[in-house]
C-alpha cells in the first residue's frame, strides 16, 4: 500500500478512499435494491401506462420500476427471491432483501415493508375516459352510453368494495359533439396526457385515421356502440362491442320479410355507418325471396336533402305500385338526426303514406318534430337495433337510466355497461393499468363475463361475433322496445308492485257494451282491454274480482278493500272518502230514454216515474239540479230496461249506448233517446285511497296508452 500511495499527497487519499466505499454501496443497492424513480403520485391513476410487459403479473421477472412504469399495481409488484416488497419513501415499490433493508434502515433509508405503509390501505382511484356525443345530432345516443357507463362504474365500484380491493374506478367523460374532427383532436390529448386506454369512439363517427393513429400510439380503443363493416379488421386498436353492421343489416331484412314485405326501396344518407345497413339488408332480403326496387336514393353525406330526394322516393313507388299491392311494398329508410325532417318533407307525398317504413338505430334519435312524428306513427315505422335478452339487472339498469333521463334507453345503454364491466375485470385481472395487459386480457375476460348484453365473445378482427336485436316502434312520440313496453315507473313504484303484484279489478256486471259480464262468465267491453294494456306497461298482475253481482256490490268491494281498482268509475265526493282518482279519459252523457217517440226535457221528469242505477253518479246530480224528481233506484241496468218496457216506469235515466245494447240482448224494441238531461260525466280509473303509489302507477301507466288503443266489442246505431 506504501508503495502504490507513496507519491500522493493526502487529501487526494481521503477523496479515492471515499470515492471507493460510494462505489461500492452503490454497487450493493444496486444489486438488492430497484425501485421506481418516478414523481408520480401513485394515489390517484389514469388508465394507460405504455405497458409491454406479459400480461400474467404472477411472471413478471423485470424490476420493480419496470414493473411499476407499466401500469402494474404496487401491491401486485412481483420480487425474485429472496426479495420482498418494500415502499421507499412513501410512495415507490422496491424489491430487498430483509438483511439488505436492516442495513438501509440503520443508515436512514425511509423503506418500510409493503404491509405495512400507507399504501396498504389507500384505496386508490382509477380513472376511465369515455368519448361520447353529448351534444350535436347523437346526443341522445351520447346521453344513453354516458348514463349506462355511470350505472356500471357505480355497480362495480360496489363489486371492488365487497372483495375488499385497495382501488376504485372513476369515469372522465368527453362530449365529442357528433363531429369526427373533435372527436381526432381528443384522442390525440388524451394520447400527450399519457393516456392509453380510451372508452371510444363510442357511434360510428371516425375514420381509419382516428385507427391508425391510436395503434401507432399503443392505445386501446374500446367502443360499445360502433359497428361499421370496413373498421373491422385485425390487428390494429380497435375492439368493438357490437357485430359489424352485415349482422344488422341481415336482421333487418330478416323482420321486413317476416312483415310480409315482397318488394323494398331503400333510402338513406351517403356514409358509411348506413350504407352498410342499406346494402347488407337488400342482399339478404334477396337470398330470402324479396325483391329490390333498384340502387339505394341516396343523398350526402352531412345528411343534407331536399325535395328532389323525397318525390324520387314518391315516383318509384309509385311506378312499383304498379307491380305489387301497397302492403307488399316496404321503405327501408335508415337517416341520422335528419330522420324526422326527412320523414316531415316524405309526409307531404300521400303515395308515402301508403306503405309500411322500417329502418335501425340511427332513426330513434329523439326528436319534437311532431308532424314527422304523427306520420312515423302512421306508417307504423319500425326500427331494429340492438338489445339484450330479459333479466332482472336489465329491468333494473332500464327503470333507474329511464328515470334519469325521463325516457326509454336504447340498448345503447345496456352494451355501454358490460363495456365498462369488462374493462374493469380485465383491469382486476392483470392488476395493471397497461395497455398491453389489457387488450391480451380482453378477449379471455369477456368471455367469462356474464353480459348483460347477453354472451360476449371477439371475433378475429376484435368485434362482438353475434348479439340480439329486437324491434322498436313510436308509441305517442316515443321510441319504445316493442318487446319491453315503455315502463315510466319510478324505482319506488317498482318496489310496491314487488310488494303487491296482484291487484284486484272490480267491475260493473251489466253496463253494456262498456263494462258487462257474458253467459259464460266472461267480463267483456272496455275493462279487460285496460286491463290488458295496463299488465303490459306495469308488468303487475291485474286479477277481475269473482261473483260481482251489481254496480253496487262493485263498490262496496272497493270501500271495504277487497277490490283495489275500478277501471270506468266517476270521481265523486262520496266516493273520495274511500278511492282515490286517475285525470278523466272518457265522457258519457246521460240520456232520457223512453219506449215514446216523443222527446222529453229534464223539467218533465218531475211528472214522470223515473228509474235511476242504485249509487250511480246521475243521482247525485239530480238531487241537486232538479230535487222535485222522485226517481227510484234499481240494481241492474236490464232491470230497468225491463221495467220500462213492461210499462212500470216512464223513463230511465242512463248512457243511450248502454241502454241500446241492454234493450238489443233482451229482444225489447221501441226505446227512445227522448233527449239529453244535460247530466255528462268524466270515466276515470279508481283506486284505494290508501294506495298513493298505486295511484301514481296506474296514472304513468294510463298516460303511456294512446287514445285509440280501447274499442267496444260492437258498433252502436
Amino acid at each position: 500500500m506504501f508503495v502504490i500511495y507513496k507519491n500522493t499527497n493526502y487529501p487526494s487519499c481521503i477523496v479515492l478512499f471515499t470515492l471507493i466505499i460510494v462505489s461500492g454501496i452503490a454497487l450493493a443497492y444496486s444489486t438488492d435494491l430497484a425501485y421506481a424513480a418516478d414523481d408520480h403520485a401513485y394515489s390517484s391513476m389514469t388508465i394507460g401506462g405504455d405497458g409491454y410487459g406479459d400480461g400474467d403479473t404472477k411472471k413478471h421477472t423485470s424490476s420493480p420500476f419496470a414493473q411499476y412504469r407499466d401500469g402494474v399495481f404496487i401491491n401486485a409488484i412481483t420480487c425474485t427471491n429472496p426479495n420482498e416488497l418494500y415502499i421507499r419513501d412513501n410512495s415507490f415499490p422496491v424489491c430487498v432483501r430483509e438483511s439488505t433493508y436492516e442495513r438501509l434502515l440503520m443508515r436512514g433509508l425511509d423503506l418500510v415493508p409493503y404491509n405495512e405503509s400507507p399504501l396498504a390501505n389507500e384505496i386508490r382511484t382509477i380513472t376511465i375516459h369515455s368519448l361520447s356525443p353529448l351534444t350535436g345530432g347523437a346526443f341522445s345516443y351520447g346521453q344513453d352510453i354516458s348514463a349506462g357507463s355511470e350505472a356500471a362504474v357505480s355497480d362495480f365500484n360496489l363489486f371492488l368494495e365487497e372483495r375488499g380491493e385497495p382501488w376504485r374506478l372513476a369515469l372522465q367523460t368527453y362530449d365529442t359533439m357528433t363531429d369526427n374532427s373533435v372527436l381526432f383532436d381528443q384522442i390525440v390529448a388524451l394520447n400527450d396526457q399519457g393516456v392509453r386506454i380510451v372508452a371510444g369512439p363510442s357511434i360510428d363517427l371516425y375514420d381509419h385515421r382516428l385507427i391508425k393513429y391510436a395503434t401507432e400510439n399503443n392505445m386501446l380503443l374500446f367502443s360499445c356502440c360502433s359497428s361499421v363493416v370496413s373498421y373491422a379488421t385485425s390487428d390494429d386498436a380497435l375492439f368493438r362491442m357490437l357485430p359489424n353492421l352485415s349482422n344488422h343489416g341481415h336482421k333487418v331484412a330478416e323482420v321486413i320479410n317476416d312483415a310480409g314485405i315482397k318488394a323494398l326501396i331503400t333510402v338513406g344518407r351517403d356514409a358509411p355507418w348506413i350504407t352498410d345497413i342499406l346494402d347488407s339488408a337488400t342482399t339478404k332480403f334477396i337470398e330470402l325471396g324479396g325483391e329490390s326496387t333498384g340502387s339505394s336514393i341516396l343523398y350526402n353525406i352531412l345528411g343534407e336533402f331536399d325535395s328532389t330526394h323525397t318525390q324520387t322516393l314518391a315516383d318509384r313507388l309509385s311506378a312499383n305500385m304498379e307491380l305489387y299491392d301497397a302492403q307488399d311494398i316496404g321503405i327501408l329508410f335508415v337517416g341520422f338526426e335528419e330522420t324526422f325532417d326527412f320523414l316531415e318533407l316524405a309526409s307531404s307525398h300521400d303515395v308515402l303514406h301508403d306503405v309500411r317504413w322500417f329502418g335501425a338505430d340511427a332513426n330513434t334519435i329523439q326528436h319534437d318534430n311532431q308532424n314527422a312524428l304523427v306520420f312515423a306513427e302512421q306508417v307504423d315505422f319500425t326500427s331494429i337495433q340492438p338489445t339484450a335478452p330479459e333479466s332482472d339487472l336489465k329491468t333494473r339498469l332500464i327503470i333507474q337510466i329511464s328515470e334519469k333521463l325521463e325516457r326509454t334507453p336504447s340498448g345503447y345503454t345496456i352494451i355501454a355497461y358490460d363495456l365498462i364491466y369488462i374493462l374493469g375485470n380485465a383491469i382486476l385481472e392483470t392488476q395493471s393499468t397497461s395497455s398491453a395487459h389489457i387488450i391480451k386480457a380482453l378477449p379471455t375476460v369477456a368471455q367469462e363475463y356474464a353480459g348483460v348484453s347477453g354472451p360476449i365473445a371477439f371475433d378475429d378482427a376484435g368485434d362482438r361475433s353475434s348479439m340480439e336485436y329486437a324491434t322498436w316502434n313510436l308509441r305517442n312520440g316515443m321510441w319504445v322496445d316493442d318487446s319491453s313496453p315503455y315502463t315510466p315507473l319510478n324505482a319506488q313504484e317498482r318496489a310496491w308492485l314487488e310488494s303487491n303484484p296482484e291487484i284486484r279489478v272490480a267491475y260493473a256486471p251489466d253496463w253494456a257494451p262498456f263494462e258487462y259480464v257474458t253467459e259464460d262468465g266472461t267480463v267483456n267491453g272496455l275493462t279487460p282491454q285496460l286491463l290488458s294494456a295496463f299488465e303490459d306497461i306495469t308488468g303487475a298482475d291485474f286479477v277481475l274480482v269473482p261473483d260481482i253481482t251489481s254496480w253496487s256490490d262493485a263498490l262496496d268491494r272497493l270501500e271495504s278493500r277487497t277490490a283495489d281498482v275500478e277501471f270506468l268509475i266517476v270521481d265523486t265526493a262520496e266516493r273520495r272518502e274511500y278511492l282515490g282518482f286517475t285525470t278523466p279519459y272518457l265522457t258519457i252523457t246521460t240520456d232520457i230514454v223512453t219506449l215514446g217517440n216523443e222527446p222529453i226535457t229534464p223539467e218533465q221528469l218531475a211528472s214522470l216515474r223515473v228509474a235511476t242505477i242504485q249509487e250511480a253518479a246521475i243521482e247525485t246530480w239530480l238531487d241537486e239540479n232538479y230535487p222535485d224528481v222522485d226517481y227510484i233506484s234499481v240494481p241492474h241496468l236490464q232491470a230497468a230496461v225491463e221495467m220500462l218496457s213492461e210499462g212500470e216506469i216512464d223513463a230511465f235515466l242512463e248512457s243511450w249506448e248502454a241502454v241500446h245494447y241492454a234493450a238489443e240482448q233482451l229482444g225489447i224494441t221501441g226505446v227512445y233517446n227522448a233527449g239529453p238531461t244535460g247530466h255528462g260525466y268524466d270515466l276515470s280509473i279508481g283506486y284505494r285511497g290508501d294506495q298513493p303509489i298505486l295511484g301514481s302507477i296506474l296514472q304513468k301507466a294510463l298516460d303511456a296508452v294512446p287514445d285509440t288503443t280501447f274499442v267496444l266489442s260492437r258498433s252502436l246505431d
